[in-house]
């Protein structure tokens, strides 16, 4: 396939030629005017017209129309039926001029010009018949998608909620078509997705409100800078925690295992990761790095975070009951006190075991209480996070360097 363009009306439309260089036949897309210019530019292309397409009814795409079929009295000419209509109005009469005998065509439509298939979008918003054109890797998209732009949608036919929704559903073709608007200059839609501000927020309405997310920050081991290019992503591993805990890292992956338990009932984890990240909700409160580590700065999705209290946690560390309130605690030493057990922690120790099962249970429930926060401060407000992702980092802060 070879497409021609032929700018008319002054070079103010882009008038094409689809051409199948194998039957050498061709369509003429949009001839808004000019009609001797478009003639020659058919005969110079060597191939027979075998339809007009026009992507919309305005008459700077369709302005001459009635003179090519004076030169090819047969040739089909297709509209969509929606931008035909009779009116009174003078404006709307000179806005969309008359086209008689006109075949409609519409979403699904397929049309065949030699060899090739045309096929048919319709993507109002412009107008209410207005509709692009899909021709292998090019997309003709009329007055709907422009280069950095859209079409207008203040005409008789427009509507600003169409053309947003005809926007997203352009942007959302698979691939990278060659993008040939009805005016002005090409482009790609690789580039229009990241370059035209129409496209993108038409993109962004049609994915819905942004997630909210939350700033975190987490001082790692520099070996996951490795693991982070290689794989996109930084999973906590249990030898992490040998190595920064050394003698007492069985009893600490054991407090984490209960944690890593509970929090994955809050928010899903990953099939391939066992062990939690944790992480400040403050730059003020984060370690800072030193030998051997850096702080991973992040944005992260309020929905992938399992927020705990810290303070918290050295009762799960030190396998003692965690109470509601002071007039709970008090309850409960009074408890223990009657069962002749100095501390909850006994019920823990080797010469318990077999022991007062109900009484432990009874303390791992209210280890619970971490996910509860009675007061919210960066100070003893945690994250917690399966991992980190390539795309969630904003900084990584080396040895030396300031967090914020």
């Amino acid at each position: 396939m070879k497409v021609i363009t032929i700018p008319v009306a002054y070079g103010s439309t882009n008038c094409y030629l689809l051409c199948d260089q194998r039957e050498k036949r061709c369509a003429v897309v949009d001839p808004g005017a000019d009609p001797e210019k478009i003639r020659s530019a058919v005969l110079a292309s060597d191939c027979t017209p075998e339809a007009v397409l026009l992507t919309h009814g305005h008459s700077d795409h369709v302005g001459a129309v009635d003179a090519l079929r004076t030169f090819w009295p047969e040739l089909p000419v297709y509209l969509n039926d929606r931008d035909v209509r009779e009116s009174d109005d003078r404006l709307y009469r000179r806005l969309f001029p008359m086209v008689k005998e006109t075949r409609s065509y519409d979403e699904g439509d397929v049309i065949r010009i030699g060899s090739l298939e045309v096929r048919v979008l319709a993507t109002p918003g412009h107008s209410a018949g207005s509709v692009s054109l899909l021709a292998e890797d090019v997309l003709l998209s009329g007055d709907a998608l422009f280069a950095c732009g859209m079409g207008r949608t203040d005409l008789p036919g427009g509507s600003e909620t169409e053309m947003t929704a005809t926007l997203a559903r352009l942007g959302a073709l698979e691939g990278n078509f060659s993008v040939l608007p009805g005016h002005g200059r090409a482009s790609t839609l690789a580039i229009e997705r990241s370059e035209n501000p129409c496209l993108r927020q038409a993109l962004q309405a049609a994915a819905g409100p942004a997630e909210e997310t939350i700033r975190l920050y987490t001082r790692q081991n520099d070996k996951t800078l490795l693991e982070l290019e290689r794989t996109g992503r930084v999973i906590n591993r249990s030898y992490y925690v040998r190595l920064h805990f050394g003698d007492m890292a069985e009893h600490y992956l054991e407090s984490y295992a209960w944690f890593a338990g509970e929090a994955a009932k809050r928010v899903p984890r990953p099939a391939d990761v066992t062990t939690s990240i944790w992480c400040s909700i403050s730059a003020e409160a984060c370690f800072r790095p030193g030998p051997g580590s850096v702080v991973y700065v992040l944005e992260v999705p309020r929905s992938q975070v399992v927020f705990f209290d810290e303070t918290k946690w050295d009762y799960v560390l030190d396998r003692i009951y965690l109470p509601e309130n002071d007039e709970d605690k008090r309850r409960y030493l009074a408890h223990l006190e009657r069962l002749g057990i100095r501390s909850s922690y006994d019920l823990f120790r080797e010469k318990y075991r077999g022991l007062f099962e109900e009484e432990r249970a009874r303390i791992r429930e209210s280890w619970k209480r971490v996910f509860t926060i009675d007061r919210w401060t960066v100070h003893n407000v945690c994250g917690n996070i399966w991992e980190i992702r390539k795309e969630w980092v904003r900084k990584i802060v080396r040895p030396g360097e300031a967090i914020e």
